[in-house]
């Protein structure tokens, strides 16, 4: 299964619909999981974080395929 956690684009929202944390576990469970480069920032969570959960930090997001879930805010 693969998931792919996207940035928020709505004015002044700083939450992020997966935390580095969050990425451990999917991981664990055998999921593949994509961030959208700075998913995280304003939640202060780098990309590196995500990278070190175990994700795939990606710019461009139409470019991932094959998604099966999409996590938003």
């Amino acid at each position: 299964m693969k998931v792919l956690v996207v940035k928020e684009t709505r004015a002044h929202e700083k939450r992020v619909a997966a935390t580095p944390d969050t990425v451990k576990k999917l991981v664990a469970l055998g999921c593949g999981v994509a961030v959208e480069t700075g998913a995280g920032a304003t939640a202060n969570i780098s990309d590196d974080s995500y990278r070190e959960s175990g994700a795939e930090v990606v710019a461009d997001i139409a470019a991932v395929s094959d998604v099966d879930v999409l996590l938003k805010v």
